[in-house]
This record gives C-alpha cells, sequence and structure tokens, in this order.
C-alpha cells in the first residue's frame, strides 16, 4: 500500500524544517557571481513546475565545456535547483559547467520516479549538448544525502548493463570520467535504513517490488568511475560513508575517502553547500580539482 498519511504528513513537515535551515544558511548571498553565467529554467520534461534544470556557465570560457551534473539531496522529500544554486554557481566559477537539476518529489511521487526525472534530465543534455556547448566526453556527477544514493545508483546504471536493464533505461552517449559522493544514504537494502519520511517515497510495497534496485553496491564494479568519497565528523549518517570506503576497498573499485572536520572544529551532513564555510570551500575545491586528473 501506499505511503501512510502520517509518513506524508511527516514528509512535508520535514520538508518545512529543511527550507528554514537552507534559508537562513544561504542569507544575503547574491543570485549572480561576477565569474558565472547563467541560464535558467530550461524544460526537461513534461512538468511544468518541477521538470526544470539551470546550465551555469564560467564566464567568458569558448567551447564545448566538461560539466557537473547535480543530484540534489533532501531526503527524496525536499529540494529544488534554487536550493543548490549558491553551490552550483561556486563550483562554475572556473573549468566547469554546472548543471542544476530540479525533480518531482515524494509524497507526490514514490520509487524510483526521481531517479527516472534525473534520467530524463540527462536524456535531454545530450540531446541539447551541442545548443549549450557542453562537452558529452567529459561529465562529472556529484550528489548529496539522498541524491548521493541516488547518483550512486545512477553510477551503477551507467557502469553495469545488468543493474540498467532493472530499470529500463536507456544509456545516454555520455563518458562518466568521475563522481563525488557526498555525505551519502547508501545501503538502502540493510534493516533500518528506510524508516520515517524516506517511507514517501519508498513504502514497504516499493520495497519489496523494488528489492533489487536498491542493491546499488552489489551491482558495483571495477568499471566504475573513480570516486570521491565525502563525509564530515558530525554527518549524522557518516557510518555510510565508512562502510562504502570499506565495501569499494573490499570490491577494488578505485575511490578517494575524506573526511572533514574534527571534534574541535565540527562540520554536520552536507556542510559542503555552505558556501559561506572555508572547509566547505576547501572540500569543493579539492573535489574539483580531483575531477580536473580524469579530464581527457
Amino acid at each position: 500500500m501506499p505511503a501512510s498519511k502520517e509518513t506524508k504528513a511527516l514528509a512535508l513537515q520535514i520538508r518545512e524544517l529543511f527550507a528554514k535551515s537552507d534559508e537562513e544558511r544561504d542569507k544575503d548571498l547574491p543570485l549572480q557571481l561576477p565569474k558565472v553565467e547563467r541560464i535558467n529554467n530550461l524544460k526537461y520534461g513534461p512538468d511544468q513546475e518541477w521538470h526544470l534544470l539551470d546550465i551555469y556557465r564560467p564566464k567568458g570560457k569558448s567551447g564545448k565545456l566538461p560539466f557537473i551534473i547535480n543530484f540534489h539531496g533532501g531526503g527524496f522529500v525536499y529540494g529544488t535547483k534554487e536550493t543548490y544554486q549558491h553551490y552550483g554557481m561556486y563550483l562554475a566559477q572556473d573549468d566547469f559547467a554546472f548543471i542544476n537539476i530540479s525533480y518531482r518529489l515524494a509524497p507526490s511521487v514514490e520509487f524510483p520516479q526521481e531517479l527516472d526525472d534525473i534520467h530524463l534530465a540527462i536524456l535531454w543534455l545530450v540531446e541539447h549538448a551541442d545548443t549549450y556547448q557542453l562537452d558529452l566526453e567529459n561529465v562529472f556527477i556529484v550528489g548529496d544525502s539522498a541524491g548521493g544514493q541516488m547518483a550512486l545508483q545512477y553510477i551503477a546504471i551507467l557502469s553495469n548493463d545488468q543493474f540498467r536493464h532493472l530499470f529500463g533505461y536507456e544509456k545516454p552517449a555520455i563518458h562518466l570520467r568521475a563522481a563525488a559522493i557526498n555525505c551519502a544514504g547508501t545501503f538502502l537494502y540493510l534493516p533500518g535504513a528506510i524508516s520515517g519520511a524516506l517511507e514517501a517515497y519508498l513504502p514497504k510495497e516499493k520495497q519489496i517490488a523494488f528489492a533489487n534496485h536498491l542493491r546499488t553496491e552489489e551491482y558495483l564494479t571495477r568499471d566504475c568511475p573513480p570516486l570521491f568519497i565525502m563525509t564530515s565528523s558530525h554527518d549524522f549518517i557518516r557510518d555510510n560513508s565508512v562502510r562504502l570506503q570499506g565495501y569499494l576497498l573490499a570490491k577494488n573499485i578505485y575511490h578517494e575517502f575524506h573526511s572533514y572536520g574534527n571534534e574541535e572544529n565540527p562540520r554536520y551532513h552536507v556542510f559542503h553547500c555552505n558556501v559561506k564555510d572555508e572547509l566547505a570551500i576547501k572540500c569543493n575545491k579539492e573535489q574539483l580539482n580531483f575531477f580536473r586528473r580524469y579530464l581527457k
């Protein structure tokens, strides 16, 4: 059966709380940076409200650019491209374009419709790459929290045809060079991983019907691109990133593991989205430098 009324109400409450927190974080930040060109509200699908994306490009850069696709977080119930605009513009100041995607949210949709939306957006980017001067041979992914889970899932889809066939997706004509998985909600198939508001997107019947789809980590192979796994000292799901690191080590999948903050100078879940924070800036610069190593 679908998510209960109580679960849906909880999801909407969490959406409101997250919005207040992010509004405070981004208070007084400019909507335009001198070094960034914004192309806003490009329609990639039929939904007039949610199927929209922005492209941020460094000003003065001609020709096709490598680009970063953002899988935003928010527990599957919160977040839009506007939530991530400041983070995205920061990453788009020098060498990379940044693709900032909104997608439909639970409780209005259920698994795997959010990932379906992102896949639709990526197919749109392939079709319009020439128009917006995007280099399909140099594609990168970032994702955080629930978006980190979906980013890892999409990486498995791109690199493992068996997993892709479960979702019924066509393979997009992109070359994924590397990815950053930030404070991600991984290993959704483990007992207790899906509870509370997450059940608005993954009610029990969906967990059963899509059990294999949720076993993302089991479909990761050495065909994955290089991964930058990031967490922080006081990330409430830090254990997920640590577990993922161990899993990747056991499977001999190339990655780097980075943790930021400590007891004296703590950092919390998805701290890297705060462009006012010096340690967040350091983290984001290190991720961009990681990506630069794999440009072709």
